[in-house]
């Protein structure tokens, strides 16, 4: 476990930046609401040099949160861009949206156009039949995995712009739950495949695995993470279209019985920005990997490898260890399949097709 005043202590020198400038997906509520607000917290003597984009449906959400970060941070920028990522081409609309806001901000300050981090915890929780988007996609997957594998690929030529520490995109999610997997059927389409476990696992597994061929196509300027906060007190549940008795559960029953497990929202959003502070998560090459007093190793990457560039982390900052299953789908080529089988979905949509898998 990476102690939290070891933590602290690394994001703190977040405000030493010339410029620092973030994107939280999601980040009108839950833990992109908590790392915005603990980011804004700790560039309160900084605010110039701070800027963050919020992403989310919620514009009186927003609002209220640009207020508390603006009573923390005074001097800092905070901009609300919404829209609805169950849809890549919204997704897409959001991302040329911040790449115009943030040229334009950057040449007023003087400064490079960037995207220092990349926060992608957008999703809501879904029972029952599979929901498909207009665009063809699960309406899970679109805000757990696809949308935030876009947003992340269109915001590329800013993520590779930040120095010295390279782009950092952290996905929130759960590596934990990468489990069993179709490899010769990924959108989960023959009958019988598909599954709330097994849609979360596929979700868990493309997640890690694209996100570690992401890392490999940008050496030196692309560090991404997959992280498992912990249990975080949140209104998922509230927010999400699940059924009465599942709110009942969690709010009546699961909830009041799990509260001394709960990962302190403060901490929570600490933990977050410890991705980016810290040189424990470099990217895959060519960045100097010198490590501070306060954290003395680099992590090791979800391909098994220290440094690898991509990171299956858990809530305590502290890297997860590959396993022979997921040593097994590396030999079998696995991270090919998902890069190619989520560009074709891509590509689709761009064409203005309905993407069948």
């Amino acid at each position: 476990m990476v102690a939290l005043e070891a933590v602290r202590t690394a994001n703190a020198a977040l405000a030493d930046s010339p410029a620092f400038v973030a994107a939280f997906f999601g980040g009108t509520a839950g833990i992109g609401q908590m790392a915005a607000t603990e980011l804004a917290k700790t560039f309160a003597s900084r605010g110039d040099a701070l800027s963050i984009y919020l992403v989310g449906r919620n514009q009186d959400a927003a609002q209220c949160i640009i207020r508390e970060c603006k009573g923390l941070c005074p001097a800092g920028n905070f901009q609300f861009v919404g829209g609805d990522m169950t849809l890549m081409k919204d997704t897409d609309r959001v991302c040329a949206e911040i790449t115009r806001q943030e040229a334009g901000l950057s040449s007023r300050k003087g400064r490079k156009a960037k995207i220092d981090l990349l926060v992608l915890s957008q999703g809501e929780l879904y029972f029952g039949e599979r929901i498909k988007t207009e665009e063809g996609l699960d309406k899970s997957w679109a805000l757990t995995y696809y949308s935030r594998m876009r947003a992340a690929l269109q915001l590329l030529p800013l993520l590779r712009e930040a120095t010295p520490r390279g782009g950092r995109v952290v996905s929130v999610q759960n590596p934990k739950l990468q489990k069993a997997i179709h490899t010769n059927d990924l959108p989960l389409n023959q009958p019988g495949n598909y599954g709330l476990s097994i849609a979360i696992s596929h979700a868990a597994h493309m997640t890690s695995f694209f996100m570690e061929e992401l890392a490999r196509r940008n050496p030196g300027r692309l560090s991404l993470s997959h992280y498992f906060p912990g249990l975080v007190d949140t209104d998922l549940i509230k927010n999400s279209p699940v059924p009465r008795w599942v709110s009942f559960i969690w709010l009546w029953i699961l909830r009041p019985l799990s509260r001394w497990r709960f990962v302190p929202s403060d901490e929570c959003g600490q933990r977050v920005l410890f991705m980016a502070s810290s040189t424990r998560y470099p990217p895959r090459e060519g960045e100097d990997a010198t490590v501070d007093g306060a954290v003395p190793e680099i992590a090791t990457g979800s391909d098994g490898k220290a440094g690898s560039g991509s990171y299956r982390v858990d809530w305590n900052d502290e890297s997860f260890a590959n396993t022979a299953a997921l040593e097994k789908l590396h030999e079998e080529g696995i991270g090919q399949k998902i890069w190619d089988h989520t560009m074709r979905a891509f590509s689709a949509i761009e064409a203005g097709e309905v993407f069948e898998g």
